[in-house]
């Protein structure tokens, strides 16, 4: 059986990936430090919405404009060295972030529609691997040092 597509992100490096259809899923491992896992981002290249990761392995939904925060519950640790999976999903007014099946995260109002209207791009940026059956690692564009078709990450 045939590997989904593969990327792995170093230091200060990122993936940019163009925005064109929900849910926005994909696998990833990365390591236990603060970071940005998903930045979305409009045109001008501007923060809408980030979910992050804290030094202690916690996952947070962070928004640019009104400042709000989320925290994911703390046994939900996604920097423990395993794969796991992300979904982001958008439903009206209701944005979803489920980490291995389960709704971690979520937003709902009026800031989800503008996120909505405005998104134009996702952004990888936590150090670690990536993989995907609906994403195109080999065609993304990216900065920084990133290994396509591999993950560098071994236990």
């Amino acid at each position: 059986m045939p590997k989904p597509p593969s990327l792995t992100l170093h230091e200060d490096s990122r993936a940019f990936i163009p925005f064109s259809f929900l849910p926005f899923s994909f696998e990833f491992r990365i390591l236990p430090v603060p970071s940005v896992l998903l930045d979305m981002v409009d045109v001008d290249n501007r923060t809408l919405l980030q979910t992050t990761v804290d030094d202690g392995k916690t996952l947070h939904l962070v928004s640019n404009v009104t400042r709000f925060k989320q925290i994911a519950h703390p046994q939900i640790s996604v920097a423990d060295g395993g794969w796991h999976s992300f979904s982001l999903r958008i439903r009206g007014s209701r944005l979803e972030v489920e980490i291995d099946g389960y709704t971690v995260l979520w937003l709902e109002g009026q800031e989800v529609r503008r996120v909505s209207a405005r998104l134009s791009s996702l952004v990888l940026s936590s150090i670690g691997c990536y993989r995907s059956t609906t994403i195109d690692f080999a065609k993304v564009y990216v900065e920084g040092t990133v290994i396509r078709g591999a993950c560098e990450m071994v236990d």
